[in-house]
C-alpha cells in the first residue's frame, strides 16, 4: 500500500471514529444564579430567596450563602418570578426571568436599605420571549389556519 493510500485510510477511520463519539447531552432544564449585594457593593449572607415558576406556580427556596451567593439548578425552562428578602432591606422582586435549556440566567441584584417598601423590576425579555413565541406560532400554523392571542 502506497503512503498516500494508508493516510487518506487513517483518516477516514479518524472521521468515522468521530462519529461514535457521545454527543453533549441535552436538558430540557436551566440555572438561575447570581449574588446578593447591598447599593454599596457588600455582600448579604442568609438572603432568602424565592423562584416561582409563572405558569406552574411552583415555588422553590435557598437562600445566599456567606458571600452572597445563590443557584437554582434543575430548574424547569419559561418564565419565573424572582423574590429577594432580607431583614433591614426593602423586599426584591424581578418578574419575568426566562430560562432556557444548558443555560445559567445570571441576577445580580442590588438591594436597598429599607425595610417597608418592594422594589419591583420588571425583565425587558419578556417581551421578546413573547414576540419569539408568537414568530414561531404564525410560521408553523398551517395555511389558512389563523393564529389568535387572547
Amino acid at each position: 500500500m502506497s503512503s498516500r493510500f494508508r493516510i487518506r485510510l487513517a483518516i477516514s477511520l479518524l472521521a468515522i471514529a468521530s462519529l461514535a463519539l457521545p454527543a453533549r447531552p441535552q436538558t430540557s432544564r436551566g440555572s438561575v444564579a447570581g449574588t446578593v449585594t447591598d447599593v454599596s457593593g457588600a455582600v448579604v449572607p442568609d438572603a432568602a430567596l424565592e423562584l416561582t415558576n409563572k405558569a406552574s406556580g411552583v415555588k422553590r427556596a435557598t437562600t445566599t450563602n456567606a458571600v452572597g451567593i445563590y443557584r437554582f439548578d434543575a430548574v424547569d425552562l419559561g418564565l419565573f418570578d424572582l423574590k429577594i428578602n432580607k431583614a433591614g432591606f426593602n423586599v426584591f422582586l424581578e418578574l419575568g426571568i426566562s430560562v432556557e435549556g444548558n443555560r445559567t440566567t445570571t441576577v445580580d441584584v442590588k438591594l436597598q436599605v429599607g425595610g417597608n417598601e418592594t422594589v419591583v423590576k420588571v425583565n425587558a425579555g419578556t417581551d421578546e420571549l413573547l414576540l419569539k413565541i408568537l414568530r414561531y406560532a404564525v410560521e408553523t400554523s398551517s395555511p389558512g389556519r389563523s393564529v389568535g392571542c387572547r
